[in-house]
């Protein structure tokens, strides 16, 4: 497998740790002022920037990665042309 550049040049996130390496599908969010326990699954796990927009999924990054590649190989064939 190849090497990412998160794994070359960054340390571990702890997403990617808690996903990749410890497998952990369940995440539990505790609100102090509510006293609010809210589990969540990777799958209903949504992540925002502080400007309210949402984190991309590994699997929206990688459509988003083949789709650019894709359109890339089309430049490329125009520009031999």
């Amino acid at each position: 497998m190849g090497q990412t550049a998160w794994e070359m040049n960054q340390p571990l996130g702890k997403w990617i740790v808690y996903e990749h390496i410890l497998r952990i599908p369940y995440y539990f969010v505790f609100n102090r002022y509510t006293n609010e326990l809210k589990g969540l699954t990777v799958e209903t796990l949504a992540i925002y920037y502080p400007d309210g927009s949402p984190f991309l999924t590994t699997v929206e990054l990688k459509q988003r990665a083949d789709n650019a590649e894709s359109e890339l190989k089309k430049l490329r064939y125009y520009l031999k042309q």
